[in-house]
């Protein structure tokens, strides 16, 4: 993770061609180098189109990365020419080249030197993008240094660079990075305030995805203040965001934090809720980065709640994930636990084996978080083990990684007292001169006269018999439409009870009574030796058992969307295999009426849904289909796919629906329902199920009516991953 270049790295290296014409594609890559390196080795050519050539030269044959000791010497001699004979735009380029090196080899030091010379150049022609983006890295070079000061003065000087330009872009990097030096150093504060600004600055560049990242951020500053409430809710409005634009990596993140919050409050189940949520998101992106980062809270829960077999689980998974990715860092906290967990099972061996791993990762990545721990754990293990020299070397370890995280403290509290005097000075200073403007104004407004200030009072008083007037008025108004909206809010309850009990005591009862009596029929009739009638009663009882069963199949459904207690788990689906499940169940169905159920679905065809919602959804819709079609009709399913997702079309040759019923058709309204072609009767809950659970599956169902040529429904869900 410590080898990867730097977002902002990146994008200072494609500012070394901002200002070059006619950019190289890479359809062509050998032959384009070999041109460059022509076209720099020809010295009868001007110097500036030679730089140029040689600047491509130096990015686009990898010398900044993987050939990081030739791409010094190729450097040094853009610079040198650049110094002697190019324009000011060639030596800044150089120089910034120079930097882009230096940070990719992790010397921050020189790197901010070489940075601060391209600025000079890009100042000097007013080119304010590259000088922007050169502050802004000399910045990054500070923090990896940790000069505190140095970091605020330059982001505060990319800040006010940003604001005199009009670039919002880089008025919101600045503010993001004032806002996570602050929050490091633990100024909540001051670090709540620079997100708030950032979030404001991110809704008028309508990115709602980035705004989802700033609200998880602002969580953790909270969190870290141990204002745990106020955390909860920024991590709620961080998922909301995320859900909004279908940020599946963002919502992965929100459910491992609200999982923690949980934990805080202890509620097990509902954090366990949040915590199978997350990995159920990360294994559907099949996105190993994204499930490591998450296990170690999994594995931190589970041993709280002295559930180490499942705990040793997920530490066997993150072990066998990492060999998978570059990632090493995202192991310690996995080591450090299953070390922990060794150890209370008394097996200090295995413990001493885990917690060497998780020392050695911290250390080899100049991690200190969490290496007090590990230094514990190996000297409570070594001295299980009667190991008493190689456990008083780890406790000795164990002092100076304590004194050292102690002064570390110690500055960063200093370095934050400091940072907040000052900035409470500076509001000091504001507010005083605020006051005595104030005051100011007070002595102008007694030099105005005591007739003057008669007439004033009087205004005055009146003014505000107006406002408590308006004030009063609003209030009441304000009563009256809450009355209103409570009292809409009641008919509505009132009328879904109704139409529940409408449902239970007439449609539920009718294919209910089909069944009263039915062994003495079918003994009266095997008697008589009439098969012919004991198989019409017998597929009379299979169409009621069928009706029956999808009726209180949906009313449990309904029921548990109406207490939002339904749980959707999407996945990567079969809509072939869910078609033909279905046809299974409603098969006898469309036999009776000689119907016929084609699907043109290709085969392969994936969809991102729940399977249980899947099954609901499509057998309501070719059970309606089914009904409203004449017999000897057909019901087509097909698919089409869209730049968002999947559309299924459901479409029937029956009777067609009305214009003015298709505005409702979605609504549990008392006399939607109408009655099949061969007098089936619908009780209006099915396509209203159908509306709630394409909504929870983040799709959106709509439908395209002609009477007596037929009906079509569709349903737009998301691909699969």
């Amino acid at each position: 993770m410590k080898n990867n270049i730097p977002l902002l790295v990146l994008k200072a290296l494609f500012l070394t061609f901002l200002f070059q014409q006619n950019p190289l594609t890479s359809s062509a890559q050998n032959p384009v180098l070999d041109s460059l390196r022509n076209i720099w080795n020809d010295t009868n050519q001007e110097d500036s189109t030679r730089l140029e050539a040689h600047t491509k030269l130096i990015s686009r044959g990898g010398y900044l990365s993987i050939k990081i000791d030739s791409g010094l010497i190729m450097i040094r001699e853009n610079l040198d020419l650049a110094l002697v004979n190019g324009r000011d735009i060639d030596k800044g380029r150089a120089y910034n080249l120079l930097a882009v090196y230096h940070a990719i080899n992790q010397d921050p030091k020189e790197s901010a030197k070489y940075f601060e010379k391209a600025e000079t150049f890009f100042q000097k022609i007013k080119k304010w993008d590259a000088v922007l983006m050169t502050k802004f890295n000399i910045a990054r070079s500070h923090i990896s240094m940790g000069n505190s000061s140095k970091i605020v003065q330059k982001l505060e000087e990319v800040l006010a660079t940003a604001k005199q330009h009009d670039n919002l872009e880089y008025e919101l990097y600045a503010k993001q990075a004032l806002a996570k030096h602050y929050r490091e150093n633990g100024s909540t504060k001051m670090a709540m305030d620079y997100y708030k600004d950032a979030i404001k600055i991110i809704q008028k560049m309508n990115q709602p995805k980035d705004e989802a990242q700033i609200y998880i951020a602002m969580g953790i500053v909270e969190e870290k203040a141990k204002n745990y409430e106020e955390a909860e809710i920024y991590f709620k409005k961080g998922h909301e965001k995320s859900q909004s634009v279908n940020d599946f990596h963002g919502q992965i993140y929100s459910y491992s934090n609200l999982a923690r919050m949980e934990s805080l409050k202890g509620d097990s189940i509902l954090a366990l809720r949040y915590h199978e949520k997350s990995l159920h998101l990360a294994d559907s992106l099949k996105i190993i980065e994204d499930k490591m980062s998450v296990l170690p809270e999994v594995v931190k829960f589970y041993f709280e709640r002295k559930d180490t077999l499942t705990a040793k689980s997920y530490v066997d998974e993150l072990t066998r994930l990492s060999k998978k990715t570059t990632f090493p860092t995202l192991l310690a906290p996995a080591y450090l636990y299953a070390g922990i967990i060794e150890m209370y099972e008394k097996n200090e061996a295995a413990a001493l084996d885990y917690c060497k791993k998780a020392k050695d990762i911290l250390i080899q990545n100049k991690i200190n978080k969490d290496l007090q721990n590990v230094c514990d754990c190996i000297y409570k293990a070594e001295k299980k083990l009667g190991n008493d020299k190689a456990a008083l070397a780890a406790l000795e370890e164990y002092m100076v990684v304590r004194d050292t995280l102690f002064n570390e403290d110690r500055e960063i509290s200093f370095a934050r007292l400091t940072t907040e005097y000052k900035y409470e000075k500076e509001q000091e200073i504001k507010d005083a001169k605020y006051q005595a403007d104030l005051e100011r104004q007070k002595l102008i407004q007694m030099g105005l006269g005591i007739g003057a200030t008669l007439l004033a009072l009087l205004a005055f008083l009146a003014y505000r018999n107006f406002r408590n007037k308006a004030k009063a008025n609003a209030l009441l108004e304000e009563k009256n439409h809450l009355i209103s909206e409570q009292k809409a809010a009641l008919e509505r309850t009132n009328y879904t009870k109704d139409r529940l009990f409408a449902i239970l005591g007439h449609d539920l009862r009718k294919p209910a009574n089909a069944f009263q009596g039915i062994a003495r029929k079918v003994n009266y009739l095997l008697k008589k030796e009439d098969y012919e009638r004991v198989q019409e009663l017998g597929d009379s009882i299979e169409t009621n058992a069928l009706g029956l069963t999808s009726l209180t199949d949906n009313l449990l459904k309904w029921a548990l969307t109406q207490k939002e207690a339904i749980s959707i788990h999407p996945e990567s689906l079969d809509l072939n295999q869910i078609i033909r499940e279905t046809k299974v169940v409603l098969g006898r169905l469309a036999e009776a009426k000689e119907i016929e159920i084609i699907s043109e679905i290709p085969e392969g065809t994936q969809i991102f849904a729940d399977k249980n919602s899947m099954l609901t959804i499509i057998r309501n819709l070719l059970d309606n289909a089914i009904k409203y079609t004449p017999e000897g009709g057909t019901v087509t399913l097909s698919c089409q796919e869209s730049a968002t997702g999947i559309d299924i079309y459901v479409k029937d040759t029956g009777v067609g629906i009305p214009e003015d019923k298709t505005r409702t058709l979605f609504l549990l309204q008392e006399g939607k329902s109408t009655q099949g072609t061969k007098g089936e009767k619908g009780t209006g809950l099915g396509l209203h199920l159908v509306k709630e659970l394409v909504d929870l599956n983040h799709g959106n169902i709509s439908v395209s009516s002609q009477l007596n040529e037929g009906t079509t429904f569709i349903i737009k869900l998301p691909k699969a991953a």
